[in-house]
């Protein structure tokens, strides 16, 4: 906490714990932004809130492993169509019920 103090960051950003510093984090989201911003007629509402679902859950597994382990496995071998293929299954959901809102 006294680092945190000297250097002006939260506990949180100093131990890899805030967005802004974890690295699956910022990967996922330039791949994101990738993804959307070099891909023709997908929705926006579609693809901001997948990339909510995505961190809700994201930062449920989190709290649930040690940061060690966590950062171990294949979580930074995330691509474009990963991406896509949650907009995919979203979008056929949607398609099947008529329901905008659904996401599961």
């Amino acid at each position: 906490m006294r680092m945190g103090v000297l250097l002006g960051e939260n506990v949180g950003f100093l131990i890899g714990e805030a967005e802004e510093s974890d690295p699956i984090w910022l990967r996922k989201q330039r791949i994101l932004h990738a993804w959307v911003t070099g891909t023709p007629n997908i929705d926006g509402a579609t693809a901001v809130t997948i990339r909510d679902e995505w961190r809700k859950q994201y930062l449920v597994d989190r709290a649930q492993q040690s940061n060690a382990s966590f950062r171990r496995n294949n979580r930074l071998n995330w691509r474009k169509s990963d991406w896509d293929k949650l907009y995919q299954h979203r979008a056929k959901k949607v398609a099947k019920s008529g329901n905008p809102k659904l996401f599961q």
